[in-house]
């Protein structure tokens, strides 16, 4: 065993002072030449070789301290880690259009009370970020809406907003496509009326300029409608109801600082 630990020791000698000599004597050249101290010494290959890569939060892609940082960047980054997340809250304050416009007609100076046919929009939404570059993305997300409309035409009317929409953003602007679920609630407890329900749905398109990291200003424009049932104790009526999302309002948006997305 003894001998087979000298061979080995002996092998690794004979290969690493060849190595070590090279570049100790191509370093002595080179100080003892003025010369040859402004020329670049040629190394060998496995010292040449950069060992060091590593991920760069800022940029989103896989970097090198050596040469070859260029042909290494944005290589291997997996889909999930290219993406940014955010959470956010916005009020709108909308039009409800003919159909919802608030009951009036005991009050001859109802046209000039606002309150009348508009109603608040609370909006929640969570959404992934794939960045495109230069401060540009493709947003995807879900969100949840609700509103009350009350005394509306059709009485008191509660609604649940599910939505799903799709994105584009460009540096402080952001245009997004909603796709809407109503799911429309009157629990009939107001003395004098009755329990009605409806469902449907909507498209919107929503233009959001953001005024700092957090707040922004959006402008909403689409609508839709919604079959209603409403029960009465000898029969069901059924008609059409459509809904109106024309409004402007103010959102309130966190930005979850994990690697990758837009900067």
């Amino acid at each position: 065993m003894k001998r087979n630990i000298f061979i080995i020791a002996f092998l690794i000698l004979l290969i690493g002072i060849p190595i070590l000599t090279e570049a100790s004597d191509s370093l002595a050249v080179k100080l003892e030449n003025p010369i040859l101290q402004s020329e670049k010494v040629k190394l060998p290959w496995y010292k040449d070789m950069n060992y060091t890569l590593g991920y760069n939060t800022d940029r989103s892609s896989l970097t090198s301290d050596g040469p070859n940082k260029d042909t290494l960047k944005a290589k291997n980054i997996s889909f999930l880690r290219r993406l940014s997340y955010s959470i956010g809250y916005s009020g709108c304050v909308c039009y409800t259009g003919r159909d919802l416009m608030k009951y009036t007609d005991f009050d001859p100076l109802a046209f000039a009370n606002p309150s009348n046919y508009l109603y608040w929009l609370n909006s929640v939404e969570a959404s992934a970020i794939y960045p495109l570059g230069n401060k540009k993305g493709i947003e995807v997300g879900m969100g949840y809406e609700w509103a009350s409309i009350r005394p509306s035409k059709y009485d008191n009317w509660e609604f649940k907003l599910p939505i799903i929409f799709l994105g584009y953003k460009q540096e402080r602007i952001t245009l997004k496509g909603k796709y809407i679920f109503i799911i429309a609630k009157d629990y009939g407890k107001v003395s004098g009326s009755t329990s009605k329900e409806g469902k449907g749905n909507g498209v919107e398109f929503v233009l959001q300029y953001k005024i700092n990291r957090y707040i922004g200003l959006i402008l909403r424009l689409g609508g839709g409608s919604y079959s209603a049932k409403e029960y009465f104790p000898n029969h069901i009526s059924e008609y059409i109801v459509k809904m109106c999302f024309n409004g402007i309002g103010l959102s309130l948006k966190y930005n979850f600082k994990l690697k990758g997305g837009i900067k």
